[in-house]
């Protein structure tokens, strides 16, 4: 860690930084390199004086305009019975073209005072002639020639470079890691951080925490406490409605216990946090896979790497991991690796975040190594308030339509939502009532007791199908033998 490596920062230079060698290189370049005009054109130049036959070939391209213009003024005194307008043009990889505008000519093709075609544009013509043949030979391709040096000189400069490349990479390294110790402290003055304790034992308890980076994008902030030691709250479940906080809440756990093992000061009036060995995130969010099922085979990898080797100080924090399958599997694999946590000698510290609250009462025989934690809420003129508070308890319900109506979707949509949610079955649904009735005249039709109740005719209607498959298994099978 940090702290175990800091010695006083003279001695810390002396060993990083070759004082006479970085001088040296920073003198190479800036004799070399055209920095303005590098940064202008976005691609490397050299300075003047730098080698000879590249300053003439910039001082050529940089009077090219008034050298064209000059010959095209004699172009067009040859060329004047037949047109009116015309100029001389260079195109890089292409050379030198004499342009007249297309309405002068009658035909691309046209042949005036051996006049070459070349190609055309919306309204110009590109003609070569014996003009722009001798610029060719006389001046060749400027721009090629001015970047094929300059790209030789730039391949010299990184050999010399390149010589002492350990050196550059170990002060770039050193660098990088005083900047980020800066960075460090700077927050840590400026957002009033405390200084975590360590302790020797497993232990996370953090008191008033709060996410590193909340301060600078909400007014108030809402602090909030953690605890898990040796043998008690080794699993936390976090429960809450959609946008109550869960994932800003368990980040910042992760967060504040990461800044505690670089040995940096920590956003929370206390901390007081065992070394860890690994810290792994495991979420269903952020990525770039083409489809559901490759995020979700992702997902299963970073899980099958967490529980490959944990150890009593792990901490894994899952946050709907696998949230792109079939809600039972999702419940089967999460209920799976929760088990195969408790099972082990040594379980690991977890937070599992989770809306498959199914699951939460198989682990109640589990006593005091598994918690449940949730996210407070309360309801205002009609409308659900998140509080960002987490409490002891279990949440059974997304409150996905309170959190819809909040965000301002359409009240049609909100209504329709809630119809569905408090139907008791799917067949009271309106547009499904005109197929009920079929349904019902056609087992009148077959003589089958008809329900009242849409839920039961769901079941005889199952049950119905359930014994035509039979009968067509049974039929199918009997066709088999009798054909053998």
């Amino acid at each position: 860690m940090y702290r175990e490596k800091l010695y006083p920062v003279q001695e810390l230079l002396r060993e990083n930084f070759d004082k006479w060698l970085l001088e040296n290189l920073s003198s190479w370049i800036i004799q070399v390199v055209e920095v303005e005009r590098t940064r202008r054109q976005q691609r490397f130049t050299i300075r003047s004086g730098v080698d000879p036959t590249l300053d003439r070939w910039n001082e050529t391209y940089t009077c090219l305009p008034d050298l064209l213009s000059h010959m095209a003024e004699g172009q067009m005194t040859e060329l004047r019975a037949n047109i009116r307008t015309c100029g001389l043009i260079y195109f890089p990889m292409v050379g030198y073209l004499l342009k007249i505008p297309k309405v002068e000519v009658e035909t691309p093709d046209i042949h005036i005072s051996c006049l070459e075609f070349a190609f055309t544009e919306t309204k110009i013509a590109y003609y070569r002639n014996d003009t722009t043949r001798t610029l060719d030979r006389r001046y060749g391709d400027v721009m090629y020639s001015i970047v094929d040096t300059e790209t030789t000189i730039m391949r010299q400069l990184q050999r010399r470079l390149l010589i002492h490349a350990q050196s550059l990479l170990r002060a770039s390294q050193f660098a990088a890691e005083i900047d980020c110790l800066c960075s460090l402290a700077i927050a840590a003055k400026s957002k009033d951080w405390k200084k975590p304790k360590l302790a020797e034992n497993d232990l996370i308890r953090i008191r008033s925490g709060r996410h590193p980076i909340q301060k600078t994008r909400c007014k108030s902030i809402i602090k909030n406490l953690f605890y898990a030691d040796a043998s008690n709250h080794r699993i936390t479940f976090l429960t809450g409605p959609n946008g109550s906080g869960k994932s800003t809440y368990m980040n910042q756990i992760a967060l504040i216990i990461y800044l505690t093992q670089i040995g940096s000061y920590v956003p929370a009036e206390e901390a007081v946090i065992s070394p860890l060995d690994a810290i792994y995130i495991l979420t269903g969010t952020g990525s770039e896979k083409e489809d559901d099922y490759s995020a979700y085979i992702s997902a299963l990898h970073s899980v099958s790497v967490a529980l490959r080797t944990p150890t009593k100080r792990t901490l894994l924090v899952m946050d709907e991991f696998a949230s792109v399958i079939d809600k039972w599997e999702l419940n089967a694999l999460t209920t799976a690796m929760v088990e195969f946590l408790l099972n082990l000698g040594e379980c690991p510290f977890a937070v599992i975040a989770t809306h498959n609250y199914g699951i939460l009462k198989h682990f109640q025989v589990s006593g005091p190594r598994v918690q449940y934690l949730t996210m407070k809420t309360t309801t205002h003129e009609g409308k659900l308030l998140c509080l960002y508070e987490v409490t002891n308890g279990i949440t059974s319900e997304s409150e996905a339509i309170a959190i819809a109506k909040n965000i301002g979707l359409p009240l049609g949509v909100i209504e329709r939502a809630l119809e569905l949610r408090n139907s008791p079955g799917v067949m009271n649904v309106k547009f499904v009532q005109p197929r009920i009735k079929k349904v019902k005249k056609a087992m009148k039709i077959l003589r089958i007791n008809i329900a009242n109740n849409n839920t039961t005719l769901l079941e005889n209607m199952q049950n119905l199908f359930c014994r035509h498959r039979h009968r067509r298994r049974l039929k199918l099978k009997n066709d088999s033998r009798s054909s053998h």
